[in-house]
């Protein structure tokens, strides 16, 4: 399945299928994203 669909798949029935793959294939975005924000978070 491409992005678009495991997306559209989340967002019409909530699968948590589809969530956990778009997860296994954008983790290291998802890592980094959340490392920054609580870098940041740290700062202020």
């Amino acid at each position: 399945m491409t992005d678009q669909q495991l997306l559209r798949d989340y967002a019409e029935r909530r699968s948590e299928a589809a969530f956990a793959g778009l997860e296994r294939r954008h983790v290291d975005l998802i890592y980094s994203a959340a490392l920054r924000l609580r870098l940041t978070t740290r700062r202020n």
